[in-house]
């Protein structure tokens, strides 16, 4: 299994963009978190994260302060929010998701 995770870490080690979606970045997955984690302090590299926030106000700051005590991270630098309604578009947009992924 290690091997896998090897092989997941330098595939996103090379990847361009990092978007996650679906994942919850629980106590449990300190494996995961952990390359996130490594990828962002060591390599330099932004997390996306797809957030889910139908009907509900978004806060980025709030949202992304959650994400860096999950990964337990200095900071925020090195994460990215892209806040999501149930049709999959950015929150108070008609795009979505991945029309937005590569805009900064």
């Amino acid at each position: 299994m290690s091997e896998r995770y090897v092989d997941l870490f330098n595939k996103f080690r090379e990847s361009d963009i990092i978007c996650v979606s679906g994942f919850g970045f629980n106590a449990d997955d300190g494996h995961i978190n952990g390359m996130f984690r490594e990828l962002i302090e060591d390599y330099g590299k932004e997390i996306v994260i797809l957030h889910f926030s139908d009907g509900q106000e978004y806060r980025e700051k709030i949202v992304k302060s959650y994400y860096q005590e999950r990964l337990r991270l200095d900071n925020c630098n090195g994460i990215r929010i892209i806040p999501v309604d149930r049709n999959r578009k950015r929150i108070k947009s008609e795009k979505m998701w991945y029309e937005v992924l590569n805009e900064k």
